[in-house]
């Protein structure tokens, strides 16, 4: 299923959560991101982890579609072929 906002579900594997209309779900957007966490009311909302494009991702906490409070970055740093270190 696909949404207007480019939006891809993939999966969802959390049926206990039907009753509080939160999901645990995997979804793919157009820029090539994805989020794989808790999704509630068309929104990431509680622990989550956004993956994007460049290789980078954030694992955290988000509420209404935003990150929220503290969490971890990790990021690819590309290295430069033709860059040698000075002696």
């Amino acid at each position: 299923m696909e949404s207007s906002l480019g939006l891809k579900e993939v999966s969802i594997n959390d049926s206990t959560s039907k009753d509080l209309d939160m999901v645990c779900c995997v979804y793919w957007f157009y820029t090539g991101d994805f989020y794989s966490g808790e999704w509630f009311n068309g929104q990431s909302y509680g622990f989550g982890v956004q993956t994007c494009a460049d290789g980078s991702s954030y694992v955290r906490k988000f509420k209404f579609g935003l990150k929220d409070g503290l969490g971890s970055q990790s990021m690819i740093i590309p290295r430069n072929p033709y860059e040698h270190p000075q002696w």
